[in-house]
């Protein structure tokens, strides 16, 4: 490393064609790299140690990946009785959970990332005071330690004001890289890399437009429409979009697996408080539209096949539900995941310019799961022409016609394996919906 320039152990992703983006952004990597540098008196700091205390927040919070808790907790007894008790060591590797639908372990959702700032904020404000540093301790599995330090820096973004450059920089090291690209909600290969920093830029973007609940969060509320019993429902934007799993004709509960299906008449209380004026259906129907037009919702089919991709006509109808539409808009396709997050994270490239990567480590915080397979590709593809467009809540300068919807000649050896791997998603994704339900209900007991 030479020069004080940030190393680049993980890919990173910038707007395609925006070289004045590329390079603001690059400039901001190199400057809070140099105030990591200028902050670490032990050039060691640099290097990635498994069992090392790295500096968060100097002289106040530190990072810690370790191999055995046995031998953390021996070395704290120790030093409490040489009177060394000058640490406060914590984990949430048990406590903060992410539920895995396929080959995905992370980000936690935005419940957990609430949770951790307010233990975090509590910490911070007692023991500095006392004379003591705060260490946040995680296991030696690369998940774990990802989730971990993803955490770490949403606390520095969203509760410190920092920049997600800044708030990474802790987390860079010149000859390891100790943490690892998240995973899609499936069992296929993906190639899409989505790692921390994509998160924190996500989050940092949505904090600046003013996308986030803060001060006004409400955890027991969140927990309630998150748990798949009750709605597996998430508020994505704050008086726009609310994403949900498709209802069902009736309220169905298994016994033996544990997981409940729900019918319309099951969301209109919620909808009710998130001011819901309409229901956008993805999927194919599975109950009557009737049951939330009766109940005063309007009600909206724009189908497209599960785990595939828009085209000009789909997108163009949801731009128009999107403008037409002044309340909330509740969004599901099967599982409200895939096609879902798509069709929200391309108004949300259209109105406020997230990149892919920043729209889509944003959304996977605020729903856990969200946007599949290809769908990843197509909006990172048609990042410039979604931009074109303008704001979604104005006419579009031209309609959506120039989209890069697939470079696969059709009929075609890898067309056809393009189809089966959608569809291997699309089995995986009805399999996993309900395994992760029922897993999560035997917890809740």
């Amino acid at each position: 490393m030479e020069g004080g320039m940030l190393p680049d152990p993980m890919p990173s992703r910038f707007g395609v064609g925006d070289a004045d983006a590329v390079r603001q952004r690059k400039e901001a990597e190199n400057r809070a790299y140099e105030i990591k540098i200028s902050n670490t008196s032990n050039p060691i700091h640099l290097q990635w140690i498994l069992g090392r205390q790295y500096p968060v927040l100097e002289g106040q919070l530190y990072f810690m990946s370790i191999r055995e808790e046995a031998k953390l907790k021996e070395l704290i007894e120790t030093r409490r009785r040489r009177g060394q008790d000058d640490r406060d060591f914590f984990s949430i590797d048990n406590e903060l959970l992410y539920f895995p639908f396929c080959a995905d372990f992370g980000p936690l959702n935005y419940g957990c990332v609430q949770k951790f700032i307010q233990v975090l904020r509590k910490k911070l404000d007692f023991f500095p005071k006392h004379g003591k540093s705060v260490v946040l301790y995680t296991s030696a599995d690369p998940k774990s330690r990802t989730n971990a330090a993803t955490l770490l820096g949403c606390f520095l973004v969203l509760e410190m004001d920092m920049t997600p450059e800044e708030a990474w920089a802790p987390f860079e090291f010149s000859n390891a890289a100790p943490f690892i690209p998240f995973h899609e909600a499936s069992f296929e290969s993906d190639d899409f890399n989505l790692v921390p920093i994509d998160v924190l830029q996500g989050l940092y973007k949505a904090k600046q437009n003013g996308l986030l609940r803060l001060d006004d969060f409400d955890i027991e509320w969140y927990d309630y429409c998150d748990h798949p019993n009750h709605a597996d429902l998430h508020e994505i934007v704050p008086g726009k979009f609310v994403a949900f799993k498709g209802p069902k004709e009736e309220t169905v509960y298994h016994k033996d697996t544990g997981v409940m299906y729900l019918a319309p008449k099951e969301y209109f209380t919620i909808f009710q408080r998130l001011d819901v004026t309409a229901v956008v259906r993805l999927n194919e129907p599975q109950y009557r539209a009737e049951d939330f037009k009766e109940a005063g919702f309007n009600h909206y089919d724009i189908y497209f096949d599960d785990c595939s991709t828009p085209d000009e006509e789909v997108l163009n109808t949801w731009f128009d539900v999107c403008r037409a539409e002044q309340g909330t808009i509740a969004v599901h396709c099967k599982a409200g995941l895939g096609r879902t997050g798509t069709l929200i994270c391309a108004w949300l490239m259209r109105k406020y310019r997230f990149t892919a990567a920043e729209v889509i480590g944003f959304i996977r915080v605020m729903r856990p799961g969200s946007v599949l397979g290809d769908q990843q590709t197509f909006l990172e593809d048609n990042e410039d022409i979604l931009w074109s467009l303008g704001d979604p809540d104005l006419p579009p300068i031209h309609p959506c016609g120039d989209l890069l919807v697939s470079d696969v000649e059709p009929d075609t050896e890898e067309d056809l394996r393009a189809k089966e791997a959608a569809a291997r998603r699309a089995k995986e994704n009805t399999e996993a919906m309900n395994r992760q339900a029922a897993i999560r209900a035997a917890a809740a007991r």
